[in-house]
């Protein structure tokens, strides 16, 4: 991991921040419940985990020195079909010629039409094989939206756009 982490690293030295995406995707369904819950002291929190754990929902993003943009939530998993979707109405909107798209190694993200709505605006891909994400606020912020984004709409089937 630190290897390819460290390669990811050097083939990233020539990108601008301000120009750089970093496109991930994350799902949850309804058993991925919290891990605390608060009470009134004395009083024990008694909550109940569902026994099925229903569909995943995924929400799809764009991190850039904006903040988190180009989200988009359906009910499902990441498939090539979803992938391009979500290039092709939420981010290549916010592409401008020069940017670069950063991404891991998910099949989806290799799909030739993606790659070609990339090119075709002016901008470029990377793609990093391994995973480095490592606990940092952004991929907290990214979970914690996921886990409230379950915990509210929990078996809700309109979610797709």
């Amino acid at each position: 991991m630190i290897e390819k982490r460290a390669a990811f690293t050097g083939t990233g030295a020539g990108i601008d921040p301000a120009r750089a995406h970093f496109v991930d995707e994350s799902g949850t369904h309804i058993a991925m419940t919290r891990d605390y819950g608060r009470a009134s002291r004395g009083e024990r929190v008694v909550e109940h985990v569902p026994r099925n754990r229903g569909t995943v929902t995924t929400m799809i993003a764009s991190l850039c020195l904006d903040g988190i943009e180009a989200v988009y939530t359906f009910v499902g998993g990441t498939t090539g079909d979803r992938f391009f979707l979500y290039a092709r109405d939420h981010l290549l909107p916010r592409l401008k010629r020069g940017d670069i798209v950063v991404w891991d190694g998910l099949a989806a993200h290799k799909d030739a039409r993606v790659r070609g709505l990339i090119e075709a605006a002016g901008a470029g891909e990377r793609t990093y094989e391994a995973k480095v994400y490592d606990g940092s606020p952004d991929g907290k912020r990214i979970y914690d939206t996921l886990t409230v984004i379950g915990t509210a709409v929990a078996g809700d089937k309109d979610l797709e756009e």
